[in-house]
């Protein structure tokens, strides 16, 4: 099998749909390659010998078709040729996009695969199925057949899912048609699978769309659902009277694989990844130019046990709201990020308190982004279930469910009683689990005991330290529990930060650093007893708290362990605290003068992990987008996006391919083993990273 190099492909059509959202190979414009100008393709291509594949992209649209058929022929055949020969003359793979509507019947339902006879009815159809016959000359040649495309910047398309739901966000009516069937697409997923198909050298005729058959007045009633909008905002017409319609060319457009690995995901899955990630920018910026001083504000009290005996050890760097992410280059105020500890139940804490709905509403980290986490999240919970022989039938809830890994998994094993409370309204928009959407506490009390009045086990990860009101969360975690239930709560262990340095958890979202000397006294001042600890290496380092209601319950010999070991370390000791702050300052100089001595002398730089993390990091080390050209992260709904303060875009993991550099810093050090992984093409390559964490090293 031939190896295809991605980074060496050249794509025409570039700036359409399919070509704006691939972030690989280059992609000249028009003007540097006129496909329908043989010569200058002929001279494009003299200029270039390296190159991989194809991947012909341009066609002039289906409207424009109609109204120019010399045009048409000229860019969708002729075009086609030149490209063709190119291919052949270079002996490399020729990926041609093509399209059902090379197909029509107007028996509603007929479904086309690859192997059934096209019969176009309409000039765009007509030119595309003769330039599919032109490039089946070609044994080399991948023709990939897809639906109706959604999910990109079409300049010259009719932008109906985009459109559809900007009409619907403002209360406006949507025209959609009802009587024309087809296939749905995500162009995201036409793009990995393309990706995959000329990595494995597949060539012949491949089907690749969404499964499923809809309507636009499907996909307009899924959008009104999804925005909770009323059904009578969609305006169903059929097909002659949609305005701008173009010719009634078929009744269907259906496309269907015979191959099995061209499945896709339905449609409906990912046009509800899309609308969210519209949602989430489309609401980011009215959130990021509030008057943020109305949100935030700094507390005298400690959190746990109400002392005025508390001492701020470390002023950082003032940050952004962490994981407040822009759409485009803004100027966010910063706000102070200092951390203390109360002298009298040694309990450390963040002093600056915000408002909730404004950091979570719409929350970017999802815990499927991790294949570690959604690991470590799965095997735990189903742990639970083990340690405490729960049946079936038992109720199970979960604090801060997120986008429902645990959920999901406690149902897929047989638990049938399993709800979950979660704030983050974009999240929950992505998904149908049996997730309520609110915050935790008394207030939402009632909501859970609608569907269960008490529990057997309630158990939240990585939650709780971002909870202003914690005694409220107690007391409400007691009310709920079964006489013999068990909380079990899992978070961040400052026994960790402290010994490895990370700074770069102290963040807004996080007001409390765990400690088992601080928790055990908290816990009995709200008759929960704290009765077994369990240590792992997640997030950097983690302990998972067991609490019963039942006093009686036998302690396990960890707690002492975990007590004594901070005590060992002088954990609460102000003068070591003080030494830790300056070591801290120690490592921020020393990576400093790494990266400006690596500027200096003309390296490029960027980074891995556009974690709420890396806001901390940055922002102490005082980078800027001057000095790290992009971030790379696997979240999909936060690239493209800018990061909070500094401004440094966000981009995928395809940037590395298209823009180079040669230093890649870590951000999220508690994933180092998983983005190594990812990262191995690129180090084969020549990349260097840079791990700042416990101690700076460069490989």
């Amino acid at each position: 099998m031939t190896i295809i190099n991605l980074d060496n492909a050249i794509i025409t059509g570039g700036s359409g749909m399919v070509g704006n959202n691939i972030l690989f190979g280059k992609k000249p414009s028009s003007i540097e390659l006129n496909i329908t100008n043989k010569t200058q393709v002929n001279e494009y291509f003299e200029k270039y010998k390296n190159v991989s594949c194809i991947i012909h992209l341009v066609a002039l649209n289906l409207r424009d078709s109609e109204n120019d058929p010399i045009k048409a022929i000229n860019i969708n055949i002729n075009g086609t040729i030149n490209m063709l020969n190119i291919a052949k003359k270079l002996n490399i793979p020729f990926i041609f996009l093509s399209s059902g509507a090379v197909f029509s019947s107007f028996n509603s339902n007929m479904k086309f695969c690859e192997n059934t006879e096209p019969s176009p009815n309409c000039i765009y159809g007509s030119t595309k199925y003769t330039a599919e016959n032109i490039a089946l000359t070609y044994d080399k040649t991948i023709l990939i057949r897809t639906g109706w495309l959604f999910g990109g910047n079409q300049k010259s398309h009719f932008k109906f899912v985009e459109q559809t739901y900007n009409n619907m966000i403002n209360d406006n009516k949507a025209i959609c048609c009802n009587d024309f069937y087809g296939s749905t697409t995500y162009v995201v997923d036409l793009i990995n699978k393309m990706k995959e198909l000329i990595s494995n050298n597949m060539y012949g005729i491949h089907h690749v769309v969404n499964d499923g058959i809809s309507t636009g007045a499907d996909v307009g009633e899924l959008i009104a659902s999804l925005l909770h909008k009323s059904s009578t905002l969609i305006d169903k017409r059929t097909f002659h009277d949609v305005p701008n319609s173009g010719p009634k060319r078929s009744s269907t457009e259906v496309i269907i694989t015979n191959n099995s690995f061209n499945r896709l995901r339905d449609w409906q899955s990912a046009l509800t990844e899309y609308i969210s990630l519209l949602q989430t920018r489309h609401s980011i910026n009215t959130v990021s130019i509030k008057n943020i001083e109305k949100y935030w504000m700094k507390r005298n009290r400690c959190r746990l046990c109400n002392s005025v005996n508390i001492n701020i050890f470390y002023n950082l760097e003032p940050t952004p709201p962490a994981n407040h992410f822009v759409n485009e280059p803004i100027n966010q105020e910063k706000i102070p990020l200092d951390i203390a500890m109360c002298y009298e139940c040694k309990h450390i804490q963040l002093m600056q308190i915000l408002e909730p709905a404004f950091l979570y509403s719409h929350y970017f980290y999802v815990s499927s982004t991790s294949i570690g986490m959604t690991k470590h999240l799965k095997d735990s919970v189903i742990n639970f279930t083990k340690l405490l022989d729960l049946n079936k039938i038992a109720n199970i809830l979960e604090i801060g469910a997120n986008d429902g890994v645990c959920i999901k998994e406690l149902l897929d094993n047989g638990f049938e009683n399993v709800l979950g409370i979660d704030p983050a309204s974009n999240i929950h928009s992505r998904h149908n689990l049996p997730i309520i959407c609110d915050f935790f506490g008394s207030n939402s009390k009632k909501l859970i005991q609608d569907k269960y009045k008490n529990f057997k086990l309630i158990y939240a990860f990585h939650c709780l330290a971002h909870i202003e009101d914690i005694q409220d969360v107690f007391k409400t975690i007691y009310e709920l529990l079964e006489n013999d239930g068990v909380f079990i709560m899992e978070v961040g262990y400052f026994y960790e930060v402290f010994r490895t340095k990370q700074f770069d958890v102290i963040y807004h979202e996080h007001i409390d650093y765990h400690t088992c000397t601080a928790m055990d006294r908290f816990a009995k001042s709200n008759s929960l007893y704290l009765f077994n600890v369990i240590e792992n290496n997640i997030q950097g380092g983690s302990i998972q708290f067991y609490f019963s209601k039942n006093k009686d319950v036998e302690i396990n010999q960890s707690i002492d362990i975990a007590i004594r070991k901070e005590s060992r370390i002088e954990l609460f000791n102000n003068n070591i605290l003080s030494k830790w702050k300056l070591s801290i300052e120690t490592i921020c100089l020393d990576m400093n003068y790494i990266i400006n001595s690596f500027v200096n002398s003309g390296r490029k730089i960027a980074a891995y992990g556009a974690s709420a993390k890396s806001t901390t990091f940055l922002h102490q080390l005082k980078i800027s987008s001057h000095i790290i050209k992009y971030i790379v992260d696997d979240n999909i709904y936060k690239q493209n996006l800018y990061s909070p303060g500094l401004n440094i875009p966000i981009k995928s993991a395809d940037e590395l391919s298209l823009n180079k550099v040669d230093y890649i810093i870590i951000l999220s050090c508690n994933f180092t083993d998983e983005i190594l992984t990812r990262l191995d093409i690129y180090r084969k390559a020549g990349l260097r990273i840079i791990i700042p964490f416990p101690e700076i090293k460069i490989i």
